[in-house]
């Protein structure tokens, strides 16, 4: 029974979903012409059916935000997304701290020194911003508000030359780097914008759809959050493929078993551990209560231990703001190991214990 019980307990603890609310933090904001993220929400589009015409060389990323300010820590955040088959080659806005990085791939701590540029923002100024990514023959430009704050001579590509590649807002594909913040406005042009354009743009009193939308161009990309209701915001760009943002929270591409090992926080490898070994302790003394042999008893219960701790992993990947774990399933596995051999191995002494308390005289 208290086997039973404990295995209830490592369920909840493990399918806890944390700061888990069962909508899309996605809402409109009318009055703003503007959709508001609160950290968990996900806003996307489908991929094009068939490849563009012609493929994508250079291009201008345009986007009309707000930050919010936050008293708790947060990680690196998903704020745009363009994302093809992988993350390794996604086009990502992020923000980190009070920093806007653009970069390509899932190069979240710089680890691997992947080209990025980055520019910082004050997230409390309650100020509207206009950010501008341009990517050409000469290299990667980054404006903000109208002025070049970096560039580089590495060119940032889509994530797919062919175009097919669906847009995503406010959050990862996998649902676990959610933002807070206020989108009014994004558009994916098929050249680079000149610097006197982009400054139009920010500074100008006009929205940035009507600015992009008034030439004889099309853009590729074109939202303007007019609408105010429903689950979809219209594209009045060349693909017209919407922007959803249903009811219920959803994850476009659930992480199995990363292996996790960079991210571990000394904290979560302590609970991960030791949360185990009582398991393995009482699975032990089950077993022997049962006659069944030591050597028996070790591999049935590492193997138990194993199996529970990998079907916790598998539907953690399907929860947002939770991640699917190799180093987890390996603390686990090895929480119950050191439980149920220290069971094996201190049993026979506690046995001797109890039968010679047994055998003294009242």
């Amino acid at each position: 029974m208290l086997l039973l019980i404990y295995v209830v307990i490592l369920l909840a603890v493990g399918l806890n979903p944390r700061n888990l609310a069962r909508h899309n933090d996605v809402t409109w904001l009318p009055d703003q012409a503007a959709l508001r993220f609160d950290g968990h929400g996900l806003a996307f589009t489908d991929s094009p059916a068939t490849a563009a015409v012609e493929p994508i060389d250079a291009f201008t990323l345009l986007v009309d935000l707000r930050l919010m300010a936050s008293d708790t820590p947060r990680g690196f955040e998903h704020v745009v997304t363009l994302f093809g088959h992988a993350a390794d080659s996604q086009l990502l806005i992020g923000q980190w701290k009070d920093s806007l990085i653009v970069t390509n791939g899932a190069d979240y701590d710089y680890r691997q020194r992947r080209p990025r540029l980055s520019a910082s923002l004050n997230p409390g100024d309650g100020q509207w911003h206009v950010l501008a990514v341009t990517v050409d023959r000469d290299g990667t430009r980054l404006f903000v508000d109208g002025l070049e704050t970096a560039a580089m001579a590495q060119r940032l590509t889509l994530p797919a030359a062919d175009g097919r590649f669906r847009l995503l807002l406010g959050n990862s594909v996998h649902g676990n780097q959610g933002w807070k913040g206020l989108i009014r406005g994004v558009a994916l042009l098929r050249r680079a914008m000149h610097p006197t354009e982009i400054a139009t743009v920010a500074t100008g009193s006009r929205k940035l759809d009507t600015f992009v939308g008034s030439g004889a161009e099309q853009p590729e990309l074109l939202f303007s959050f007019a609408e105010g209701q429903d689950e979809v915001s219209g594209d009045l760009g060349a693909r017209a493929l919407p922007l959803s943002f249903p009811r219920d929270r959803v994850i476009l591409e659930p992480e199995f078993f990363q292996p996790g090992f960079r991210d571990a926080r000394l904290g979560d490898v302590i609970v991960n551990l030791f949360g185990f070994v009582p398991f393995g302790i009482l699975g032990a003394l089950a077993l022997l209560g049962r006659g069944v042999s030591r050597a028996a008893t070790l591999v049935v219960v590492v193997a138990a231990g194993a199996v529970l701790s990998g079907s916790i992993e598998l539907a953690q990947a399907w929860m947002p703001m939770r991640s699917s774990s190799v180093l987890d399933l390996l603390l686990n596995t090895s929480g119950t190991f050191g439980g149920t051999l220290g069971c094996l191995l201190l049993s026979p002494h506690v046995v001797r214990l109890i039968r010679a308390e047994g055998q003294r005289p009242s």
